[in-house]
């Protein structure tokens, strides 16, 4: 009688009934003992014979025993109760689903068949994955290689398995943490590798653009001259106190006779003007030779951008024109294409002639030179040798401009003219304001007496026009007279 389990049906030359002999040994010395050892398990056979459809009862199932029902027939009953060679016939391990029997994997020996994690492509079957407390066999988390899988990084979640710790390599996917959103994640530590993702922070330099916050304000800034404040107030932007009147600057040409500088008596030295190749005249005016004298009166750079895009000028004048040509100026602010202080073609301004071309008095205002001019006419040039009150009123919430003269708007009942958009004043480039000086080198000066100019924050009502023009430029409505004036 053999061992049970011993019988090697794949290479034995032991002849069973109807074989023929042959074989590697010799036959006529073996016979004898084959014949005997055939009867012998012939008689034996349910005993000492296992049959391929044995159930295993014959032997303790222990701890690999299932694992040996599957077995195909490779290598020995003895050694598939410890599972490894079974290992070896890694079709077991297709049979991995079968792992729910892993939990008899508490035989550590079979975890010896780490070889079996070899075949972690059964580690796909990550449902098997169940049996991951037969994880204990931490030789199985070479199946962590699998784990580089986590490069996916979306499987994010099997990351959880990271607390195998051998599967930390898995770690490496938190690269794919680079994709920011496996961040979260981030939570594992150990892929905090995938910090660097963090990196991509540096996006958040874009928050700079945040500083951009500040565009909205400046895009509704009413006073872009003025750093303190943006939205206009009762006086555009000039000084709250100088409410309800809000007169801003005045000049009245007092001072003694040959004196050059034009004091501004509301807005203070900053706003103090130069009397250019003339002077006062010591009666409380300044006398312009006009025609090709270059007289002129130079008013402070921006004085007129800073006042806000209401506005009320007003002057008192006598012309006393030396000849018939046009195109005088009362006053003229803006820029030429020659730079500061020097004519040339006028580009940006607002002027009042008292005879433009078509011999009416005018005001017009532009940011485009001539051909982007927005004009109003009166219905004659400017009276000669008379002392005449004029104004110009820009309402810039209305987008109008209208002229007076003696305190009656030109023409009579005339509504102004629409100023188009993007035309204010705080838009004026005015680094020439010039009192009886035009922007344009072929025009003449100015010919005449200036008895007072004034600017308003605001744009006056013809009612008070109407009142300033009688009450002439001795006096400040309410009252109020200049003592010393002619």
């Amino acid at each position: 009688m053999y061992p049970a389990g011993t019988i090697d049906r794949g290479t034995s030359n032991e002849m069973k009934p109807g074989a023929t002999g042959g074989g590697t040994r010799g036959g006529s010395r073996q016979s004898g003992k084959v014949i005997s050892a055939w009867l012998i398990a012939v008689a034996l056979g349910p005993v000492g014979c296992v049959s391929e459809e044995h159930d295993g009862s014959l032997y303790p199932k222990g701890t690999g025993g299932s694992n040996g029902t599957a077995d195909s027939g490779g290598g020995t009953l003895t050694d598939a109760g410890k599972g490894g060679s079974s290992n070896a016939g890694g079709a077991t391990g297709s049979g991995g689903a079968g792992g729910v029997g892993g939990t008899g994997g508490v035989g550590g020996a079979s975890g010896a068949g780490g070889a079996s994690g070899a075949g972690g492509a059964s580690g796909a079957g990550g449902s098997s994955g169940a049996g991951g407390s037969s994880g204990a066999g931490g030789s199985s988390g070479a199946g962590g290689s699998s784990g580089v899988g986590g490069s996916s990084g979306v499987g994010g979640a099997s990351g959880q398995a990271g607390s195998s710790g051998a599967g930390g390599a898995s770690g490496a996917g938190g690269a794919s943490g680079a994709s920011g959103a496996g961040g979260a994640s981030g939570a594992g530590g150990a892929r905090g590798a995938g910090g660097a993702s963090g990196a991509s922070g540096a996006s958040g330099s874009s928050g700079a653009a945040g500083a951009g916050g500040t565009v909205p304000d400046s895009a509704v800034d009413d006073c872009p001259k003025d750093p303190t404040r943006t939205a206009a107030g009762p006086c555009g932007c000039l000084s709250d106190s100088l409410a309800p009147r809000c007169l801003g600057h005045r000049y009245t040409f007092d001072g003694t006779a040959g004196a050059t500088v034009a004091t501004d008596t509301i807005g203070g030295p900053a706003g103090n003007g130069t009397v250019v190749n003339t002077s006062l005249s010591g009666s409380g005016t300044v006398v312009l030779g006009g025609v090709a004298t270059d007289q002129y009166v130079r008013l402070p750079a921006g004085l007129i951008s800073s006042i806000g895009n209401s506005a009320t000028f007003e002057a008192w004048v006598t012309w006393t024109p030396a000849n018939t040509t046009q195109w005088q100026r009362i006053f003229d602010f803006g820029s030429t294409d020659m730079g500061p202080d020097v004519q040339g073609t006028g580009q940006t301004y607002l002027f009042l002639s008292p005879r433009a071309g078509a011999n009416f008095f005018r005001g017009a205002i532009t940011m485009a030179s001539a051909a982007g001019e927005d004009l109003v006419d009166g219905v004659a040039a400017l009276p000669a040798t008379t002392m005449t009150h004029v104004a110009v009123v820009i309402d810039g919430a209305a987008s109008n401009m209208k002229i007076y003269q003696q305190g009656a708007i030109q023409p009579s009942g005339s509504s102004g003219v629409t100023i188009r958009a993007g035309t204010t004043l705080s838009n004026l480039a005015d680094v020439n304001n010039w009192l009886g000086r035009s922007q344009y080198a072929s025009d003449q000066e100015f010919a005449g007496t200036i008895h007072e100019f004034r600017i308003y924050g605001r744009a006056l009502s013809a009612a008070e026009l109407n009142t300033n023009s009688m009450l002439g430029p001795d006096v400040l409505p309410g009252g109020t007279a200049d003592a010393g004036r002619d």
